[in-house]
C-alpha cells in the first residue's frame, strides 16, 4: 500500500489495538479523567471515529457497530 494516509491510518489502528489488548479488564472500570472510566472513554472514540467516517467512507463501516452502551461500575 503506497498511500500515505492509508499508512498511516493502519499504523495507528495496529498501535491502539495493541494498547487496549494491553488494559486488563478489571482496569476498564479504573476513572480516567472527568469521571469517565476507562471503558468509557474507549467507547466514545470508537464511536467518534465512526462518525467521521461514515460520510467519507460508508463503505469502509459496513458491519463495524456503535458501542452504544459505556462501561459503568457494577453494582
Amino acid at each position: 500500500m503506497n498511500d500515505p494516509i492509508v499508512k498511516a491510518w493502519l499504523t495507528h489502528f495496529r498501535l491502539q489495538n495493541m494498547l487496549v489488548e494491553a488494559i486488563p479488564t478489571e482496569a476498564l472500570l479504573d476513572t480516567a479523567a472527568k469521571g469517565r472510566n476507562v471503558g468509557s472513554i474507549l467507547v466514545h472514540i470508537h464511536n467518534n471515529r465512526l462518525s467521521w467516517l461514515e460520510p467519507a467512507a460508508p463503505d469502509q463501516v459496513e458491519g463495524i457497530g456503535e458501542a452504544i452502551k459505556p462501561l459503568t461500575p457494577r453494582s
